[in-house]
């Protein structure tokens, strides 16, 4: 027997998340008329709940007189995500998450004009994106890799300025197909 031997201190914190996502190709390719767009990955920080559940529910077989649980090997579609995050000074992270919101709906810059996503266009506005848990030496300790991920809401702005908080902070929830959990070796 090999136990984990751990410190009564080793707590993962709350506020120590590091997102990182991969800029789609259709959102990319708006950097060959748009000055602004400078970036092909964006890091932001992230606080609160960041790892929806995962499930793979058991079904009952009914065997010799008994009910025997057993998978169903099966997952059920993930539920969103929804990251807080802090905006950063010149907006820029929340300026990037809507200009790709409004990439899969507006009526100029759309690929998509409503019509079902193919094979083909799925591609284009999707992308890939990391969740990283840090320890208490602000290195990365676990990766949550989302796969095929896009951006379905931002949240609210709340300006305040009887507020003694010198952020600002707003939300963005993403759906994706995939979640894939890495550990993070110490170096």
């Amino acid at each position: 027997m090999n136990p984990e031997i751990q410190s009564v201190l080793n707590n993962a914190g709350q506020d120590k998340f590091l997102l990182v996502l991969s800029l789609p190709p259709a959102l990319r390719a708006k950097k060959t008329e748009d000055p602004t767009f400078t970036v092909d990955h964006l890091q932001m920080s992230v606080y609160g709940a960041v790892v929806p559940p995962i499930s793979v529910p058991p079904i009952v077989l009914p065997y010799a007189g008994q009910n025997l649980p057993v998978s169903s090997h099966v997952r059920a579609a993930y539920q969103p995500l929804t990251v807080n995050y802090i905006v950063d000074n010149a907006f820029k992270n929340y300026w990037i998450l809507s200009r790709w919101l409004h990439l899969l709906n507006t009526e100029r810059d759309s690929l998509y004009d409503g019509s079902h996503p193919t094979t083909d266009t799925l591609p284009e506005y999707m992308t890939y994106m990391s969740v990283y848990g840090l320890n208490e030496y602000n290195q990365k300790a676990i990766e949550f890799k989302y796969i095929n991920c896009f951006i379905t809401d931002i949240g609210a702005i709340m300006y305040d300025y009887r507020n003694t908080e010198t952020f600002i902070s707003s939300t963005a929830t993403f759906s994706y197909s995939q979640i894939e959990t890495n550990l993070i070796e110490a170096p």
